[in-house]
Parts: C-alpha cells; sequence; structure tokens
C-alpha cells in the first residue's frame, strides 16, 4: 500500500496531474475497478504525507550523490500560474544538476539584501545537510543579482561569483537587434509579422499544414519567440526556412484562397495582402537564411551555457570562437559591431582571472590557447 501511494504520487508529479483528480468520483471509480486491491489515497493525504515522504527520499538520494564534492550553487526567479514569485535553488556537482528548494517570496520585498538571505540560507543547507562545499554561485545579471553577488563575496570572499552566460548570450542577441542594420530589423519584424498572422488565422495555418504535408510529409509548427526562451528567435527564422517550399507552394496555387480567410473587412484583408507580399519579396527566403547564419553561432552557444556540464573554461573556448567567427569580414558589418562590443562590454565585467585559470588548468589546453605576445 506504501509502495502504491508513493507511485501514485510519482505519477502524478511527472505526469503533471493536479491532486485535485483524487476527488474526481470518476476517477475513483477507475481505480477501484481496475486496481481494486489498492486502498486509493485522498488529495490530502497524496499532496501531503506521501509527498513528504517522497521528498525526503529524493533528498537522502541527493545527499548520497553529491556527499564529500565541491558544488555550485544557483538560483533564479519566476512567476508560477498563480502569480505567486518563486525562488528555485539548484546545485551542479559532478556534473549533474540537483533542484533542491523553492520559495515563495510573493510577499517580500525583491531586493539584493533580502535575495542573498535565501542564498546565505542554502549555501548553510547545502553544506550541512547536503555536505558539499559550495565553491561558487551562479545568477542572471538582473540588477539584484549582480548585488547580491557582490553582497555574497563581502560575506563569504572566498566563493566565487559568475554570470549565467546563456542569459549573457540572450542579452547579445538582443543588442544585435538594437544596433543591426534596418535591413535586419525590417527582416526580423516581416518574419514575425507572418508567423503572427498564420497562427492566428487557423483556416490559413491549415492550408500550410496541409501543403507542408504534401511537400514536406511533415506539419511544422511556426514558433512565436518570446523573450525568456533563448534562441527562440533563431528557431523561429529557421522554422520558417523549414517551411520555404511549402510556402512557396501555397502561393504559386491558393493566394485567393489565403486572402479570403482573413474575412470581411477591409483593414484585414489589407493587412493578409501585406502578408502575401513580403512572402513573395525577392530573396525573402535567401536573407532569412543569410539572417540565421548570423544567429546560429549565438544559438549554439547559449545550448552549449545551460547544459548541465558547462565549465569555466569552456565559456572562455566558446566566447574566443564566438569572437573570432563575428570578426569575418563577410558576415553584416553592424551585426558584427554589435556582436563584438556587446561580449567585450559583457567580458569587461567578469572575474576573468578565474576563467582564464580555469583554461590553463585544463590539462588538454594550458597555455597553448593564448598568444605568445598575450599578458
Amino acid at each position: 500500500q506504501n509502495q502504491f501511494a508513493a507511485d501514485l504520487c510519482r505519477l502524478f508529479i511527472v505526469a503533471n496531474i493536479a491532486w485535485y483528480a483524487l476527488e474526481i468520483p470518476f476517477v475513483r471509480y477507475f481505480f477501484m475497478k481496475y486496481i481494486g486491491e489498492a486502498n486509493l489515497p485522498g488529495r490530502k493525504e497524496l499532496s501531503g504525507r506521501v509527498l513528504n515522504e517522497e521528498a525526503s527520499k529524493v533528498t537522502d538520494r541527493i545527499k548520497l550523490e553529491v556527499k564529500g564534492h565541491c558544488a555550485t550553487g544557483q538560483c533564479d526567479g519566476w512567476k508560477n500560474i498563480s502569480k505567486d514569485h518563486i525562488i528555485a535553488s539548484v546545485i551542479n556537482a559532478e556534473y549533474m544538476t540537483y533542484l533542491v528548494n523553492t520559495f515563495c517570496i510573493t510577499k517580500e520585498r525583491k531586493n539584493a539584501e533580502n535575495l542573498l538571505e535565501i542564498v546565505l540560507s542554502q549555501i548553510k543547507y547545502f553544506t550541512e545537510v547536503l555536505q558539499v562545499t559550495v565553491v561558487a554561485w551562479c545568477t542572471d545579471a538582473s540588477g539584484d543579482g549582480s548585488k547580491m553577488r557582490r553582497l555574497l563575496v563581502q560575506r563569504l570572499p572566498q566563493i566565487f561569483v559568475v554570470d549565467c552566460w546563456a542569459h549573457q548570450i540572450n542579452l547579445v542577441v538582443g543588442d544585435i537587434f538594437k544596433a543591426a542594420s534596418i535591413q535586419f530589423k525590417e527582416l526580423l519584424d516581416d518574419a514575425l509579422e507572418i508567423i503572427k498572422w498564420f497562427n492566428s488565422h487557423t483556416r490559413a495555418l491549415g492550408m500550410l499544414k496541409d501543403t507542408m504535408i504534401v511537400k514536406l510529409r511533415k506539419a511544422l509548427c511556426l514558433i512565436l519567440p518570446v523573450i525568456t526562451r533563448w534562441t527562440s528567435h533563431y528557431l523561429a527564422v529557421r522554422r520558417l526556412i523549414d517551411a520555404e517550399h511549402a510556402f512557396v507552394q501555397l502561393l504559386l496555387h491558393k493566394v485567393d484562397q489565403l486572402l479570403l480567410c482573413a474575412g470581411d473587412k477591409d483593414d484585414a484583408k489589407e493587412k493578409a495582402a501585406e502578408v502575401i507580399r513580403k512572402l513573395e519579396q525577392p530573396g525573402f527566403f535567401a536573407r532569412l537564411r543569410r539572417l540565421a547564419d548570423h544567429l546560429a553561432p549565438l544559438a549554439i552557444a547559449t545550448n552549449l551555457f545551460q547544459s548541465d556540464d558547462t565549465r569555466l573554461d569552456i565559456v572562455l573556448i566558446a566566447l574566443a570562437s564566438l569572437y573570432h567567427i563575428f570578426s569575418d569580414d563577410s558576415l553584416d558589418l553592424s551585426v558584427r559591431r554589435a556582436v563584438l562590443a556587446s561580449l567585450e562590454k559583457r567580458w569587461a565585467k567578469q572575474d576573468q582571472a578565474i576563467f582564464v585559470l580555469a583554461l590553463v588548468l585544463n590539462p588538454y589546453i594550458r597555455v597553448s590557447a593564448f598568444s605568445r605576445s598575450s599578458n
């Protein structure tokens, strides 16, 4: 019975099933009919005692895996579905990441001092309960996060503090669209307008997906990028490129039907005609491919930086690689200048010595990556 309750708790968590589902009569009927031998726990028992027991098992397993190791702590915040502000603490030890605790700080002031108290309590928890040695702490580059890291070093000078470089690269992408040439900005705006229009007109989207199945043998979703989804601008552009043949086929044979999808209002018809004109621009998809070529190295770096096994020496090598890539004269000058300036600005704010030391301590590289004239 205890094992059944524990597995049921895990099932509800991994399937994202609400606890109140246990109080739905048909759910209880289903379990009684097909699993009649087991005593089905109620919502309060499953989300209370059983959940607490499972959480304790997870903590014991984490402790067993990380005990005695050095670890990096991390924290970040978000709003959940109930609009509560949540802070989560994470540790990374031996190339594995573990979610440890979450805190609801909806009623608290969102400042660096309060964040510092949470971090200090977590360092104490990691040290005393999980029995690890915390050697570094990582946050994003928000004002509160940056100030908290400065305060943390004042309290615990033996700890290294670092920015989340996946977030930093996302900011570099933002700098591109602030400083890039008007042609690049307009191209991205056109791409987003096309995505929005098709996603908001179900009949047109259905026609596009039918054409995709014929031309590509599968239906692809058009991706609308959002700022909190790193790499989504690249993926949005890439998806349009992947669907190029379907768009071309649709424009060749069903333009009139696409216009009808807009409805009867004149402004809606004009919007549909505008979207079609954007798709029919000479060289539109060729220019999209060039835009994707500029965004791809940054998307790759972002995925590299947000992996569980990223090290400081990897960050430095990847940054050097990005600097080399965007020094290529074949790339758009405005994008090159924006990326190089952004990388230099963000690198200047780092504790550079620890990155260089990590690279020198890499037994496969040592000092071979540095110029002989480098200081």
